[in-house]
């Protein structure tokens, strides 16, 4: 039963920095963030608190974790909000490619100083 929670902890660890990059970046942009979630709060959440204008909260569905961002939307299926101007703090697909790739290249740095910190990324002479 440690173990699980120990695996647990550090995924959780982990899925919430991943998910802090993307808010981060979206911040950068001024793109408005909504909620921050650790889990999915799939029908309802275990805890919520609002700060500022980000709602801050853990679900009961231990599958990862997302940051929903205003203006977020299915261009496919939301042709009407499409058709208006972009306010201000909307994401729309322009800004996606960069809020999500701004995250990829935050994670790879990490992961690099990881590996190097702990040894991993040092080659010994034979």
């Amino acid at each position: 039963m440690i173990q699980v929670a120990q695996i647990l902890f550090i995924l959780s660890v982990l899925v919430i920095l991943h998910e802090f990059g993307h808010y981060i970046t979206a911040k950068m942009f001024k793109v408005r963030v909504e909620k921050f979630y650790l889990f999915m709060d799939a029908g309802f959440s275990l805890i919520k608190k609002k700060i500022g204008e980000t709602e801050w909260g853990i679900g009961w569905l231990p599958l990862g974790g997302y940051v929903k961002l205003s203006g977020m939307i299915d261009e496919s299926l939301d042709t009407a909000q499409m058709s208006e101007e972009p306010q201000p703090w909307e994401f729309r697909s322009t800004l996606f490619g960069l809020i999500d790739r701004a995250q990829l290249v935050r994670n790879q740095i990490f992961q690099q100083q990881l590996a190097l910190r702990s040894g991993f990324g040092q080659y010994s002479q034979g």
